[in-house]
């Protein structure tokens, strides 16, 4: 089976003027590089390249407040939902839509470790754990809106109550 994940969006072309965007803000003062920030981690259509805006900003990140930017964008590249939850006070403070997009890369982060241990399912009382959701609906609706936007490949089973991972052609 080929690894799902690796059949992400091709998100070159939303991050590709925004890392343009992030390499003119580099010796910018650290609250335009945070405003910045804010925006790409917002962005509906990418899902990776945090890590290469980080690089880009590098020069402002050495500002004061820009360990909370670069902290912010290493939990959009390499953490979870889980994580920012533990010290929220270490990252830039996130809206609900900020928050949306975490758990959805918490959603990827968990099908990337389905895939790596060749499991083709993956429960919904997980993905509710893991997103730390009250209710198994809610975390149906974050599974839902990565299929709809096609960072992942798989089918919702009602009966079972799990997300089948499946291979893209």
């Amino acid at each position: 089976m080929e690894d799902p994940l690796h059949q992400l969006l091709d998100t070159d072309a939303a991050l590709v003027p925004l890392l343009e965007a992030a390499e003119e803000t580099a010796s910018s003062d650290v609250s335009v590089v945070r405003a910045l920030v804010l925006k790409i981690i917002q962005e509906s259509d990418i899902f990776v390249g945090f890590d290469q805006v980080k690089a880009a900003l590098e020069p402002a990140l050495k500002q004061a407040d820009g360990e909370k930017v670069s902290r912010t964008l290493d939990l959009f590249s390499f953490g979870t939902y889980a994580d920012y939850i533990q010290n929220p006070s270490v990252y830039l403070p996130l809206s609900d839509a900020h928050i949306f997009k975490l758990r959805q890369l918490t959603v990827l982060s968990i099908l990337e470790k389905a895939s790596l241990n060749k499991t083709a399912r993956v429960t919904l009382v997980e993905f509710q754990q893991a997103l730390q959701l009250a209710a198994i609906n809610a975390a149906e609706q974050v599974v839902i809106s990565c299929l709809y936007q096609r960072v992942m490949a798989g089918q919702l089973c009602q009966k079972t109550a799990s997300l089948i991972l499946s291979s893209r052609n």
